[in-house]
């Protein structure tokens, strides 16, 4: 114990306050999850490749678009982050915040071939139509650590893109 205390004495002051006043923050704060932020992911549940643009519409400065591949049978990552917001269904304000106005869509295309386009805004529509934009195709889990996120998934399928030549 005495040498303990000796130890101590050699350092400047108010290092030793300071060392743990910051492994005391470190421990309260813990490090950046990155694997805590709630997703939103596409499934390709065709035999088909498909490319999937986003176009935002923001008037009056013009719009954008984003595109995803997807490879058939697969799912791919679409959006992630939305820790800034609050209250029930985060994946559903995710798709508003992210591309959900009512200028914004959703084009499908295969070989480039445009075989569905979809508008915003997101809202309910009967469980029968799977449709980008409707609240009730998007398949909500919860992930994570003690369920902490939310995991929407959309899936797209074959009746979606119906008959096209040359597959």
């Amino acid at each position: 114990m005495d040498k303990q205390l000796t130890l101590l004495k050699y350092l400047p002051a108010g290092v030793f306050n300071k060392t743990l006043i910051i492994v005391f923050f470190v421990i309260l704060t813990g490090c950046p999850n990155t694997n805590s932020e709630h997703k939103l992911y596409i499934k390709n549940n065709t035999n088909r490749n498909l490319l999937l643009s986003v176009k935002f519409g923001f008037e009056p400065q013009g719009s954008y678009r984003l595109d995803y591949f997807l490879s058939s049978e697969t799912t791919t990552l679409f959006s992630e982050g939305g820790n800034h917001l609050r209250g029930d269904s985060i994946a559903m304000q995710m798709i508003r915040e992210y591309c959900g106005r009512e200028s914004d869509t959703i084009e499908i295309y295969c070989n480039d071939t445009l075989v569905i386009k979809w508008g915003g805004p997101l809202r309910v529509m009967p469980d029968s139509i799977n449709h980008f934009y409707n609240e009730k195709s998007w398949k909500i889990e919860m992930g994570g650590t003690n369920n902490a996120y939310e995991i929407g998934t959309f899936t797209i399928y074959e009746s979606d893109i119906g008959h096209i030549e040359g597959k």
